[in-house]
């Protein structure tokens, strides 16, 4: 199954993936006191909605990408450098990998909203 969800990025690009992602994201701002980025459905057909830069859902993303690629034989589980090496390069990967296939005008996508604009540079520091 990880492997199939690694093919052609579908933990990002099918159905499945693309609703658990940003529902991880949601419940990340939550905790971290961002939750003025979500909003909550205000009736039963509504849905939730997200706003967040491509550099936040990247964060999630990455997190599952590792978990895949590990489930999937093709990253060790453990690294002989210091805790977190590697992570910011894997997340760099990840807006790369993820900013050609993400809206960039700001519209309102199955109950997620980039908030940052075209330019490759608005999920990277600089």
């Amino acid at each position: 199954m990880a492997k199939g969800l690694l093919l052609n990025n579908a933990y990002y690009m099918t159905f499945p993936g693309r609703g658990a992602c940003p529902d991880a994201l949601a419940s990340l701002f939550r905790v971290l006191g961002a939750s003025n980025s979500v909003t909550d459905p205000a009736n039963p057909t509504d849905g939730r909605s997200i706003r967040a830069t491509l550099g936040h859902f990247d964060f999630v993303s990455t997190k599952v990408r590792n978990v895949l690629e590990m489930a999937a034989g093709q990253r060790a589980t453990s690294r002989a450098g210091a805790v977190g090496d590697g992570n910011f390069l894997m997340w760099v990967a990840e807006v790369r990998r993820m900013h050609a296939v993400f809206p960039s005008e700001g519209a309102l996508e199955r109950g997620f909203q980039l908030i940052d604009g075209a330019a490759l540079e608005r999920g990277l520091p600089q």
